[in-house]
């Protein structure tokens, strides 16, 4: 499943689809995310709470266990903004739109939680 979101997320990008890609780098991320965080969790019911939260959780739990970086936790936020962006209420209040800079920030904050997870899980 997350090989197959960042080859969509991807495969967006190059077709321009700032949307796509926020949305299945995002989901990208979380899918991380979670496997990271269940890899360390204590019990089997630690593993099931982790399944009811969000991203902003993920990435806050994430940090305060090591698995991620402060400069990957901040692009991370970034990431969750740009896919925040796909809710028309979000772009009315806003006055913005998922745009190509949104698209490469999800896209960034992907990389770097891969780069991250590839050496802090299991540590």
């Amino acid at each position: 499943m997350v090989t197959e979101d960042a080859r969509v997320a991807w495969v967006n990008f190059q077709a321009k689809e700032w949307k796509g890609t926020a949305v299945f780098a995002g989901a990208a991320i979380e899918a991380l995310l979670l496997w990271a965080l269940k890899e360390r969790a204590a019990s089997e019911s630690d593993r099931e709470e982790l399944e009811k939260l969000d991203l902003t959780k993920f990435i806050d739990r994430a940090r305060a266990s090591g698995l991620l970086k402060d400069r990957t936790a901040s692009q991370l936020q970034q990431a969750k903004n740009a896919r925040n962006l796909i809710h028309p209420g979000r772009v009315a209040r806003d006055g913005m739109a998922c745009d190509r800079g949104g698209a490469l920030a999800a896209l960034s904050g992907l990389d770097w939680v891969a780069v991250d997870l590839s050496v802090n899980v299991g540590t």
